[in-house]
């Protein structure tokens, strides 16, 4: 079962949960098509609530770490897409680069409200 210290960590509990088990992913210890354990096992396991657990699962799947088989469990999603993804490309909010460069830029995005 995995085991998390979540308490040494600031912020909300489903934020540590997350990062620590997007860091197992990362780092090979939870491999694609693993099952994870179920919301209720996992939270009583760490000593969380459910919703913890929840929370963190669901970012995980928004982010395509994890995906859920109805019925089935959650499981780890095979990341080597992401993982090139996150290698390659690389935002850039620096207006004047945009600019610069002669993509233009819609006054609407440089309009800030009060």
């Amino acid at each position: 079962m995995l085991t998390y210290s979540l308490a040494d960590d600031d912020g909300p509990l489903y934020k540590s949960l997350y990062s620590h088990i997007k860091q197992d992913i990362y780092e090979g210890r939870l491999k694609s098509n693993e099952k994870m354990p179920s919301k209720r096992t996992f939270a009583k396991n760490l000593g969380v609530s459910t919703i913890t657990v929840e929370n963190a699962y669901d970012q995980l799947i928004e982010e395509g770490y994890m995906y859920a088989v109805s019925k089935k469990g959650y499981f780890i999603a095979d990341i080597t897409d992401i993982a090139k993804t996150k290698t390659l490309v690389q935002p850039s909010l620096n207006i004047e680069t945009h600019v610069s460069s002669g993509i233009s830029i819609p006054r609407t995005l440089l309009t800030f409200s009060t």
